[in-house]
């Protein structure tokens, strides 16, 4: 890695984490590092750590639990592994001294000869502890690589597919689903990343659970990993592949198999998928092709998929794509991720309104510059699809994430406007392309909680209106091109659930009266004051009624102006700011980038002013 980093005496430094003692030797001998051994917790960060898992306060263990407690921590020797899994294996047992003890006596006595294999039976003691539901859950993320980020929605749609979620009627599948995931973290089997809303995003898996989650994938033959380890003997019928290899020789080795399996997945192997239509069983079907290059010609051939009537999970990223003309005879389909709009007939798009079980939609359509297709070939795909959004809107859709780029034409498209009726059970939206205005029937979507990307071209009173009623609405991504009045007020009692608020657009005024966004946390706004005369046009701050944002936690400000009229700008914007009764307390960002043109070019001046609390 060396010849990666410039030496240049700013005191960088390169940390490498190990548990194998010549691999840290090896690091360091030719330059000059340090081994540094991490060393245990000392009794009181043990028992800390202990009694907060179990108990949920360092000062709660009961008089009659702090002896088999404190045998516990002296087994565990000050590892935080151990320590977290069998406090969270404790935590989900009966508040009773009999099971402790039995656990205790369970533990065995090698963390001092074979601190690796100790681990591993504490870990397979919390695993056994699981139900079978649980059980099958954890299992199945085996099929992702070491380290990976394993996305929370992308997880649970693939358990609903494989059929590991029980059917409740009181309950949608995908609530049970995540009740799972979320036990999963409570018993600390897998790790939880958060995003900007301290919700739990993805997850991660320890690389020892994920051995031991390994070896039992392997003794129950639930899914086969193709890496650099895989062995084809013993491996002729196979119920999961989950391929991380590419390698030509492993894709003729997949052919010979007895393919009775249930789901197959790339990370990333695009140059060895082996004919899928022979998975005849097959329930997930998810290939990326990662960062490995292909010819711009490479077409992936899945025309022949609509047989595989069991599918309920295609998800195919980084392929140009031929799917079946008779797509809606996958009537299980829950999830549909790819991109073909462009590339597929206009009864591919058409069957695509038959998939009345699909919750999850994300189309991409892309046309390359040097790619030209006629104008009326173009707007009947649309309408096309259009028509289709329209029956899916009225039936399970609960995510759709559209994509359109490179598209000359895409303001003139009026699709969207219409597209969906009254989309009841939508929860999520991402749409990419400028629409004209904000599309009418949002204001049907009355489970819409993320609209996590909107451009239109022209935003007026009636459109922040039609956003601001919706009644579960928590995340907003707004870019508008245009404010016709260049005033934009968001009036009482409106946007009740906004949590996080992110608004791109031209220089003009926004005015937050008492009691909008009562549960606003966080505010990103960036204006667009290059154009002619607009810093002159204004008068006062860009925001006002900041104060009035009573759960504000975060704003961010960023103006974009011509030359010498940053100061100005930003300076309405601090006093604005300021004037929040909790300012003090928020954390606050605050820039403005000058532009200054020269001739047909344009330099870019940065000039920062960060108002920190």
């Amino acid at each position: 890695m060396k010849c990666i980093f410039v030496e240049n005496n700013n005191g960088s430094r390169v940390i490498t984490t190990t548990r194998v003692q010549n691999v840290a030797t090896a690091c360091c001998c030719r330059y000059q590092g340090h081994i540094y051994k991490m060393q245990p917790l000392n009794e009181l960060q043990s028992r800390n750590l202990f009694f907060r898992r179990v108990f949920d306060t360092v000062d709660g263990c009961p008089q009659h639990f702090k002896g088999i407690s404190d045998s516990m921590l002296r087994k565990c020797k000050g590892v935080p592994l151990a320590i977290t899994s069998i406090a969270s294996l404790l935590a989900n047992n009966s508040m009773d001294v009999e099971p402790w003890e039995r656990i205790y006596n369970s533990l065995g006595s090698e963390l001092d000869t074979n601190p690796m294999e100790w681990m591993r039976h504490v870990l397979s003691l919390s695993f056994n502890d699981l139900s079978h539901e649980l059980k099958t859950c954890l299992l199945y993320l085996g099929t992702y690589p070491e380290d990976h980020e394993i996305h929370k929605v992308e997880l649970l749609r693939k358990w609903m597919a494989e059929g590991f979620i029980r059917e409740n009627p009181c309950l949608d599948p995908e609530i049970v689903a995540e009740n799972h995931f979320n036990e999963l973290i409570n018993r600390s089997m897998i790790q939880p990343s958060l995003n900007n809303f301290g919700e739990v995003w993805s997850c991660r898996v320890h690389d020892l659970m994920l051995d031991l989650i390994i070896l039992k994938c392997t003794e129950e033959n639930l899914t086969t990993i193709i890496d650099r380890t895989f062995n084809m003997n013993g491996a002729s019928q196979v119920r999961r592949i989950s391929h991380q290899l590419s390698n030509r020789g492993m894709a003729l080795a997949v052919k010979t198999m007895r393919l009775a399996n249930r789901s197959y997945k790339t990370f990333p192997a695009a140059n060895c998928i082996p004919p899928v239509s022979r998975f005849e069983v097959l329930r997930v079907l998810d290939m990326d092709r990662g960062s490995f290059v292909m010819p711009r010609s490479t077409c992936l051939d899945l025309s022949s998929i609509n047989h595989l009537c069991l599918l309920k999970y295609l998800k195919v990223r980084g392929f140009r794509l031929k799917l079946p003309k008779k797509f809606g005879e996958l009537k299980h389909l829950m999830t549909l991720d790819v991109s073909f709009v462009r590339t597929n007939s206009s009864e591919c798009i058409r069957d695509l309104g038959e998939l009345f079980n699909l919750r999850e939609l994300s189309v991409l359509y892309s046309v390359p510059r040097d790619v030209e297709e006629k104008f009326q070939t173009r707007m009947l795909k649309y309408n096309i699809l259009a028509a289709s959004l329209d029956k899916l809107g009225n039936s399970n859709l609960r995510s759709l994430y559209c994509t359109f780029v490179n598209h000359a034409t895409a303001p003139k498209v009026p699709f969207w406007i219409n597209c969906l009726k009254r989309p009841s059970h939508l929860q999520r939206l991402y749409l990419v392309g400028l629409l004209r205005r904000v599309p009418n029937w949002m204001k049907h979507a009355d489970r819409l909680a993320y609209v996590q990307e909107l451009t239109v071209q022209e935003l007026q009173g009636d459109d922040i209106q039609v956003l601001a009623r919706l009644p579960c609405l928590v995340y907003l991504r707004l870019k508008a091109e245009t404010i016709p009045g260049r005033n934009i007020i968001f009036h009482p009692n409106t946007f009740y659930c906004l949590k996080h608020f992110e608004f791109f657009c031209e220089l003009s005024r926004l005015i937050f009266e008492p009691t909008a966004m009562q549960r606003l946390q966080r505010l990103n706004i960036r204006f667009d004051g290059r154009g002619q005369g607009a810093v002159e046009q204004q008068d006062g701050s860009p925001v006002a009624g900041i104060d009035h944002l009573g759960s504000l936690e975060e704003i961010s400000v960023v103006i974009d102006v011509t030359h010498g009229h940053g100061s100005k700008i930003e300076s309405a914007c601090r006093e604005a700011i300021v004037r929040h009764p909790r300012s003090e307390a928020l954390r606050i960002h605050l820039d403005y980038v000058e532009y200054v043109e020269d001739g047909n070019c344009t330099n870019t001046g940065v000039q920062q002013s960060s108002l920190a609390s």
